[in-house]
Formats: structure tokens, C-alpha cells, sequence
């Protein structure tokens, strides 16, 4: 076949990312979230936008609704980075971000006496059984730093900004709001997910390479055709994982050169129809844009 164009991956990026979805109630917009993978969610508005622009006639209610329910839920996890998903993508995306961050969570607390896993494992029981705020969490990270770490790590849990943020930034915990709707930027509570649904914890965060294989498949059937430096930039994983990971999808993914001869890859079957993508017009300035037609 003849390599991608930028135009053509533009295409076939963009039908993924408008999926044909029956009905307009709570359920379909849970097929959504799924079909198109987790959302980038710092500003809180965010997944109502993304639903809205792609299933006229979902209601706020209705999108309030599958985030108050749980069936899709918000936390921080790839890149450390915040990301609204569906349930079951949850899982999958904290057994990655746990051994992506895992030096970060190191270095930003200066830990020299316990590991990342015990500290992880504190913050989760004292998240377990109610909603936790920020400086709840900060308060007894800090607490429990000086009763087992130096002073430099405890230093760093008080004054760090980004040793601050590892007390609510642990992938394992979701986050609700307080006060005011989901779309707000109010004050949020944080919880372990497992014990906000009543579940075990996932296999998979005993297997990271099962996560990763997991969340490559989610990567392409949400945004492929993608290269290996996409995947890796999106997980957060390395080049070598992401190669590994690749070759143990190599049943279920095709490949095909891009721009400059780079491979693509795309899973074999496409889950989206093969329909024309829909015309957008996007404001860029004085400009604007028509994408998704030849």
C-alpha cells in the first residue's frame, strides 16, 4: 500500500473521534467515552464538551448523570495528568501511570526509606471508605513522611508544588466534586476507585506489560492510525515498552508507512464505520478551517 498522507491519517483519525452512536440517554453516552478514549480533563468542562460535539442532544443532566453514577469516572493517571474514562478503562490506565510516575513519585518526595509502593499504599488506606480533600491528603502525607522518611522528604511533601501535588495525584484515586456541578472547577474530593465501586483491584497492576498491551489497543482504537512516539507520548511509557507491546499485538494491528516512512498502526478491525468523516468548522483566529473533507 502507499504510504499515509497527512491528509488521509487527519481522516481516519478524525472518523474515530465522531463514532456513529445509537440513541442519546446515559448508556450511549458511557459508548462514547469508551469510543473515544480518555479525556484530557484539567478544565472540568471538558468531557461535557467533548460529548456534546459529538452527540447533539445528550443533555447536561444525562452526562452529570454517568459521572455521578461512576460508569465514567475522573482522575489523574497518564502523564500524571488529569483524564475522564470509562470504568473499565480506569483500571488499565492506573497499572500504567503507576510504573510510568514511579520515578517522578521518587524524586519529587525524596524517598530514601520507604518505596513508592508503600507510599502509594498509605495514601490508598487512608483514602479508602470516604472522600478525602487535597489538604486532607497533603496533611497526612506529610504526617505520615516524618514518621518514617527524612527530613528532605518531608520538606518536599510541604513545599514542592509537584511533591505537594503526589498527595492527590496517585493513579489509583478518583475525584468527585464538593461543591457546585462536574463541569465546575470546584474543590474536588478524592477516593480509591476500587472502593468507590465495591471491586478488587485489577490483576493488571501486577502485570504492567498486560497494561501496557491494553492501553496500546485502547490507543489505536481511539486516535489510530498512530506511530510507536505517539503511543509512548500518550501513555507515557518508553519506546522499548511500546515496541514490545506492538509485537504483542501483532495478530491484531496492521501496519502501513506514514509521512517520512514512519509505520503506522491500526488495528486490523476498525471499530467505527468506514463512513466520510463530518465536516468541522473550526475558529483558528481570522481563519477558519474545514476539516474531514478530501
Amino acid at each position: 500500500m502507499r504510504p499515509y498522507t497527512w491528509g488521509q491519517l487527519a481522516r481516519v483519525t478524525l472518523r474515530r473521534q465522531f463514532p456513529t452512536i445509537r440513541g442519546r440517554g446515559p448508556a450511549s453516552i458511557v459508548e462514547l467515552v469508551r469510543r473515544v478514549g480518555p479525556i484530557q480533563s484539567q478544565v472540568a468542562r471538558a468531557p461535557f464538551v467533548t460529548v456534546a460535539s459529538r452527540l447533539p442532544g445528550a443533555t447536561y443532566s444525562d452526562i452529570a448523570a454517568v459521572h455521578e453514577t461512576f460508569d465514567v469516572v475522573r482522575g489523574s493517571n497518564l502523564r500524571g495528568t488529569v483524564h475522564t474514562c470509562v470504568a473499565e478503562q480506569h483500571p488499565v490506565l492506573d497499572a500504567v501511570a503507576r510504573r510510568s510516575l514511579a520515578n517522578l513519585w521518587r524524586r519529587s518526595l525524596k524517598l530514601e526509606c520507604v518505596s513508592v509502593e508503600q507510599c502509594r499504599a498509605e495514601m490508598e488506606r487512608f483514602a479508602t471508605g470516604q472522600w478525602r480533600s487535597p489538604e486532607e491528603l497533603r496533611d497526612h502525607l506529610a504526617s505520615w513522611l516524618a514518621a518514617v522518611e527524612s527530613a528532605a522528604s518531608l520538606e518536599a511533601s510541604r513545599s514542592s508544588g509537584v511533591g505537594r501535588a503526589m498527595a492527590h495525584g496517585h493513579s489509583a484515586l478518583i475525584r468527585r466534586p464538593t461543591t457546585g456541578g462536574w463541569d465546575r472547577q470546584t474543590p474536588p474530593g478524592y477516593r480509591v476507585a476500587t472502593d468507590v465501586w465495591g471491586v478488587a483491584a485489577s490483576p493488571l497492576l501486577d502485570d504492567p506489560a498486560a497494561a501496557l498491551v491494553a492501553v496500546t489497543r485502547m490507543h489505536l482504537a481511539a486516535y489510530g492510525p498512530a506511530n510507536r512516539r505517539d503511543i509512548a507520548w500518550w501513555s507515557g511509557a518508553g519506546l522499548r515498552d511500546v515496541d514490545r507491546a506492538l509485537g504483542a499485538l501483532a495478530d491484531e494491528v496492521t501496519e502501513r508507512a506514514g509521512p517520512g516512512g514512519v509505520p503506522y498502526y491500526e488495528l486490523a478491525e476498525r471499530s467505527v464505520p468506514r463512513s466520510r468523516p463530518p465536516a468541522l468548522l473550526l475558529a483558528d483566529g481570522q481563519r477558519l478551517l474545514l476539516l474531514g473533507r478530501p
